[in-house]
């Protein structure tokens, strides 16, 4: 509560629309280690959020769907023709943030790394 930042490109008196969304994901992007889309359709923010990471330089993933709703399907597939890293198990995630995996070590959600 007594430290931290507020980086905006609008004021509190802004009005907010939709496109407003899209303004803010150029900045939580650039500020990442990594974006890691969860679930997606072929369109919307998250891809939206996806693409302005690649034009940054910042690494994709996209967690495979686990199962077959092809909505969910398109957009993993779609995330990883665009050059997303998938994403099969939480595992995954440490092997590519250099986590650990021995005794003692639990990871059992995407949430531990977030």
């Amino acid at each position: 509560s007594r430290s931290g930042a507020l980086i905006s490109e609008i004021t509190s008196l802004t009005k907010m629309h939709r496109g407003r969304y899209i303004e803010r994901n150029r900045i939580t992007s650039a500020l990442s280690r990594a974006v890691i889309v969860v679930e997606t359709g072929s369109s919307g923010g998250s891809i939206r959020q996806a693409e302005t990471a690649f034009r940054q330089g910042v690494p994709v993933y996209a967690v495979r769907p686990e199962d077959t709703d092809a909505r969910a399907v398109a957009g993993f597939e779609g995330l990883t023709r665009m050059g997303a890293t998938p994403i099969d198990a939480v595992e995954d995630l440490s092997v590519y943030f250099g986590g650990t995996q021995g005794p003692g070590a639990r990871i059992t959600t995407l949430a531990d790394f977030l």
